[in-house]
């Protein structure tokens, strides 16, 4: 399911797996692209989750926005594993 925050866009592929991977890709590119490496990742037993994040935060450069950027997606991935 992809879901869409302030600062990232999040999809979930899960397994019934302990284990997890984060998977980070960059500037808005198409989730679908990682689903060769997902489907990978789930034949050995592990579920993942892809946080995509906008071009602007990278373009803009702003360290202050990153730090928002890094807390918004650090809480969310925490709130994920202690679901």
């Amino acid at each position: 399911m992809l879901e869409s925050h302030a600062r990232f866009r999040a999809k979930e592929s899960l397994i019934k797996s302990t284990k997890v991977v984060f998977i980070f890709t960059a500037f808005g590119t198409k989730m679908g692209i990682y689903s060769p490496f997902v489907k990978a990742l789930h034949r050995r037993g592990y579920s993942a989750i892809i946080y995509d994040y906008p071009v602007s935060i990278v373009m803009d450069a702003q360290l202050d926005e990153w730090h928002k950027f890094y807390d918004d997606v650090l809480a969310d991935a925490k709130s994920r594993i202690d679901a």
